[in-house]
């Protein structure tokens, strides 16, 4: 069988050689750069795109004359084709196919050509294809609509085959894909159901509804449609046919939740092995049904899949039911899920489920790469980032990205005997204090993770106003933007009440310090700890103002002074103590957005502390940071 799936494969790429990816474009910004990506989607402001697997947002106004034309032309439709619609893989040799996804695991993916079904190890695919697969698959174990897939059944066709006496009859020779522990097979008919396929539903007047099954219950169909909208209705407002799938697809859902509980309550009772802690990270070797073996880290589990990480290709997660691995990973994977479950602690009202131990106690995810690593804290409000030089001894000092948002409050002002000071006129004398807001509560549930890239928290503060904080934490950097929904605060009834300014919004990057005792230290212990560190200063249009840590603010401002610094671009972390590591704070809008800095209690040097601040110049941006215009940070190695 596998030689005949080889065979079959290379017959298929021996005629599709000669094609190009054209689903694929370069794309030019206004500077000269250049980018292969696949167009995703475009308004008027950005547009989308994605390459191996990752998306990119574009403003549109950053791109050149020929790439801007060619984004619009195609948001448009204008180059738009049937054809073009349906994915093209490459395998190891360059050769290329173009054919529907079906299904994928982590071992397998199963396409459509011409109407027909073929399964291929997902080792023959390069690693752009395979990347594609992925996300796919992704797709499909959400119950959301799986871009080219090939034409559902309708529930007439099928009960048109089911009554079909003389069924066409199978070729043997043709590669057939195992059908799924979700599906059932009519015999006789050889047709397969499947409840997380799209199905087509018709009323008795011949309207046509596309949705997935999700329950029948008391004569109630609930479906969900592709955009994920919950659809119930009475099963008697069918026809015929869509009551009969619908019945099918109940007995075949009632089936595997029978068998999905004898399975967990396998489980429970399973012999596992005994791991430590560092084993929750190592990447194992997990079997399939079939004895085929792929190397990979655990990420997390539940009764119904398990969620895994292929050691080449680390950022993509994939998805996978217990019951494609073998019983001795089966076993491997339960002992691992125990002790995640044990190594993490609950959440709270307005905290995050954390690790309970290990060097990232008291975080909720973290992402470790070759030069930093970065953990979101269970409050939800501080992100650390640890640069990592194999050049310093000493352990390294976080920087810190915090969630930030300021109000303020009319007070009135009272004498040391504590009566209201007044103006001349009689009106009271008021002071207004700066505070702050704290979160009262989380409605975002994240289990803890050693590999989530993409975070959205959502939640109420001590007002009840609604935050939504997003961050994106990657290889090559790390993106932070917010929204706030909030009440306009009520106007006092009289002089003597409280009255309450608008929230704001905004971002702090907190700077570590590098000396414990600056004032104490003499000039030889800072140069050996500070060595060629230095932040600079990176303007919009002058000159790049460089501190070096071991030199006073007072001495270096003095080499600029009189020189022109209009608004701030950004501002760059570089030198001994971060190892070869460059950080980088970027303000992607100067005209709408502002990035500021204050010494803090590093007055005398720049490594004793500083506190950057990101947020909107005018109210526009006050209570919205947008992703557009979300800040930046960029880790990367000097040159």
């Amino acid at each position: 069988m596998i030689q005949k799936i080889y065979s079959f494969f290379l017959l298929v790429f021996g005629f599709s050689s000669g094609l190009s990816a054209l689903e694929t474009q370069i794309w030019v910004d206004q500077k000269g750069n250049k980018i292969e990506a696949r167009f995703v989607s475009a308004n008027e402001e950005n547009v989308t795109l994605e390459t191996f697997g990752q998306k990119l947002v574009i403003p549109m106004q950053s791109l050149s004359g020929p790439s801007l034309a060619l984004a619009k032309q195609i948001r448009d439709g204008k180059t738009n084709n049937e054809k073009s619609k349906v994915p093209f893989w490459r395998d190891m040799q360059g050769r290329i196919i173009q054919a529907n996804f079906i299904r994928a695991d982590a071992y397998s993916i199963t396409l459509e050509m011409n109407g027909e079904h073929f399964t291929l190890p997902m080792e023959m695919l390069d690693k752009k294809s395979m990347h594609q697969a992925f996300i796919f698959s992704q797709h499909s174990d959400s119950n959301e609509a799986i871009p080219h897939r090939s034409p559902v059944r309708t529930a007439n066709s099928i009960n048109s085959d089911l009554s079909n006496e003389n069924p066409s009859p199978v070729n043997k020779n043709e590669v057939q894909p195992p059908p799924p522990n979700t599906s059932v097979q009519n015999k006789d008919a050889n047709i397969t159901l499947d409840i997380f396929e799209v199905q087509q539903w018709t009323n008795p007047e011949g309207k046509p509804l596309e949705a997935y099954f999700t329950d029948l219950k008391e004569n109630i169909l609930n479906l969900k449609t592709k955009s994920g909208q919950t659809v119930s209705m009475e099963l008697g407002k069918l026809d015929q046919d869509s009551q009969l799938l619908a019945k099918k697809l109940k007995d075949l859902k009632s089936k595997r939740d029978q068998e999905i509980a004898r399975a967990i309550a396998k489980r429970k009772e399973m012999k596992v092995p005994s791991l430590k802690d560092e084993d929750l990270y190592k990447i194992h070797a997990f079997e399939n049904t079939e004895g085929n073996t792929v190397n990979a880290t655990f990420v997390s589990a539940d009764d119904h899949k398990v969620v895994i990480t292929l050691s080449n290709n680390p950022n993509r997660l994939i998805p996978m039911t217990w019951d494609k691995f073998s019983s001795e990973s089966q076993a491997l994977l339960e002992a691992l899920r125990r002790l995640k479950k044990s190594m993490i602690s609950p959440a709270g009202k307005n905290k995050l489920a954390s690790f309970s131990r290990g060097p990232f106690k008291g975080y909720n995810s973290v992402l470790s790469t070759e030069h930093y690593n970065v953990a979101l804290s269970a409050g939800g409000k501080s992100v650390m980032i640890w640069l990592k030089s194999p050049e310093n001894k000493q352990k390294p000092k976080a920087f810190t990205v915090n969630f930030q948002n300021t109000y303020n409050y009319r007070a009135l002002k009272r004498d040391n005997k504590g009566k209201i000071e007044r103006h001349a006129n009689g009106k009271p004398v008021y002071r207004w204090p700066v505070r702050s807001r704290s979160i009262k509560k989380l409605d975002t549930f994240l289990e803890p993770s050693m590999s989530r890239e993409n975070i959205t928290l959502k939640g109420s503060l001590d007002n009840g106003a609604k935050f939504e904080y997003h961050m994106e934490l990657n290889r090559k950097g790390l993106r932070f933007w917010s929204k706030l929904e909030e009440k306009k605060p009520p106007p006092p009834k009289t002089e003597l009440d409280i009255a309450f300014t608008p929230t704001k919004l905004y971002f702090s990057v907190g700077v570590p310090g590098l000396i414990p005792d600056a004032k104490n230290a003499t000039n030889q212990k800072v140069k050996e700890i500070v060595g060629d560190a230095s932040v600079s200063l990176r303007p919009q249009s002058g000159t790049l103002r460089q501190f070096p840590y071991k030199e006073q603010w007072t001495i270096t401002k003095k080499k600029f002074q009189g020189e022109k610094f209009n608004t701030l671009q950004s501002m760059i972390f570089a030198g001994f103590p971060y190892g070869k590591n460059k950080l980088t704070v970027i303000n992607p809008s100067t005209s709408d957005m502002n990035i500021g800095y204050s010494y803090g209690y590093g007055v005398l040097f720049p490594f004793q502390g500083m506190s950057i601040t990101y947020g909107g110049r005018a109210g526009k941006y006050s209570q919205e940071i947008p992703k557009s215009r979300a800040l930046k940070i960029e880790i990367g190695e000097m040159k």
